[in-house]
């Protein structure tokens, strides 16, 4: 009876966030652009700084607004307006000497559905007329729409490198990001805890999920961690006490808990109810949506989450990064979440390379970027394109990737190992598994 009250307690804070949310996106007026007749953005409002102003450039996020995940989304849509807005008050970018505000536009994929990750792209291109944007990793819903980017020479930005293709350049990746930062994540946790032996895989079937097991996979047999559960539970499941008592019997050390914005605080409630001490592993948390006395039993656990969180300032953390959490957090308390970091990185990336190149064309962007030997990722630091091994192209930027762990109950990042270090160290496995899995590119 205990656990069933929680689950219910749980969806109705998050339906509650999700609102709340919704009704923080009515009141700004952010125009969402899905499968309904979208709301035509006004134009940004030019500042009063010197020097000439030319044409807004058009710039798109793709990413939840609805869904089971939209909860991640449109927090993350808020967090790339607030920094575009901010860019735009400071007079935009400067490309070539001449000023040009952003005109940021939204776009929904349903959760991260490859069907409606093209419809949006669709939009976005053919009737918006877009040329640059960020989104998704995920394996599926980009290779929906890159045919879509290629033919229409549109620039799409991802903050990780589940798909690519050489014949697709403008299919990007900024950033090591997903699905790699598992890699990260469980370098960070086993160096800090070596004694941590068994794991268990807490993932759902969506699409994240699908595209990040191998890398999983990858990242346990390096690291010497034997797999213990790796069943696969819908990602619709509202009662966890069966999957929390399936996984718990196995005895582990360490639970990976995968994509789970709409079932995450069901799980580690179930988790609690069962006596499970052992350490965890998330893709993302969001503690708004926790009860105090679960938050506080996660945080008694060595318990680490990805993206970086930028909340504590310390030496992982850049100062541009947290001046967009501290404007987020006057606008919206409370409502951060470390997942906000990976599309604030992008969108920093996007303005790096617009205005590295000196041009608003999405073509010159793209080749002058592939033609720089190393890029000074405004988050991540001076960092090398690489994949080609993987993907038969050299289109993913391998940066390091932050790792958090709560401290004093908030998440705080703790450290940013290489990726690329284990990518050499360990390539022998990574092709076996991605060949397996047929992941790496085929000629």
């Amino acid at each position: 009876m205990k656990s069933k009250k929680r689950s219910i307690n749980v969806k109705s804070k998050l339906l509650a966030l999700l609102i709340g949310v919704s009704l923080i996106l009515a009141l700004v007026a952010v125009p969402l652009m899905s499968g309904c007749a979208p709301k035509v953005p006004e134009a940004p409002e030019v500042p009063e700084v010197p020097g000439a102003f030319g044409d807004p450039i058009k710039f798109a996020m793709c990413d939840p607004m609805t869904g089971p995940h939209a909860v991640t989304g449109m927090g993350r849509h808020m967090a790339v307006q607030l920094l575009t807005e901010a860019i735009n008050d400071k007079g935009g970018l400067v490309v070539d000497g001449v000023h040009h505000l952003i005109d940021h536009r939204m776009y929904d994929n349903v959760s991260w559905n490859p069907f409606d990750e093209k419809k949006a792209y669709e939009k976005m291109i053919l009737k918006d007329g877009v040329g640059f944007s960020i989104s998704t990793w995920t394996s599926a819903t980009t290779k929906a729409v890159a045919e879509l980017c290629q033919e229409n020479k549109h620039l799409r930005i991802a903050w990780g490198g589940g798909w690519l293709n050489p014949d697709y350049p403008y299919i990007m990746s900024e950033e090591s990001g997903g699905p790699l930062y598992y890699i990260g994540g469980i370098q960070a946790v086993t160096d800090a805890h070596p004694e941590l032996k068994r794991v268990a895989w807490l993932l759902s079937d969506n699409t994240p999920n699908l595209s990040a097991k191998p890398w999983i996979e990858i990242g346990c047999r390096a690291l010497g961690l034997e797999v213990v559960y790796d069943k696969i539970h819908p990602d619709d499941t509202v009662d966890y006490m069966p999957v929390m008592s399936a996984v718990v019997a196995t005895n582990p050390d360490l639970i990976i808990m995968g994509c789970a914005t709409a079932w995450q605080a069901a799980a580690v409630e179930a988790a609690m109810v069962l006596g499970y001490k052992g350490a965890w592993l998330c893709e993302s948390l969001y503690p708004r949506i926790y009860d105090k006395e679960v938050w506080d039993y996660f945080g008694s656990l060595d318990t680490y989450s990805l993206y970086g969180n930028y909340v504590v300032k310390n030496e992982f953390v850049p100062d541009i990064v947290y001046e967009v959490y501290t404007s987020y957090e006057a606008a919206y308390p409370g409502q951060w979440d470390a997942c906000m970091s990976e599309v604030v990185q992008a969108a920093l990336f996007w303005k790096y390379a617009v205005e590295t190149a000196g041009s608003t064309d999405p073509t010159v962007v793209m080749n002058t970027l592939y033609a720089m030997p190393e890029v000074d990722h405004p988050v991540f630091g001076k960092s090398g394109w690489g994949g080609e091994d993987i993907h038969g192209c050299s289109h993913w930027l391998i940066t390091p990737v932050g790792v958090n762990k709560i401290i004093d109950g908030v998440e705080t990042i703790v450290a940013m190992p290489s990726i690329l270090d284990f990518l050499n160290k360990y390539s022998d496995l990574v092709h076996e598994v991605l060949d397996r899995e047929g992941l790496l590119y085929q000629p």
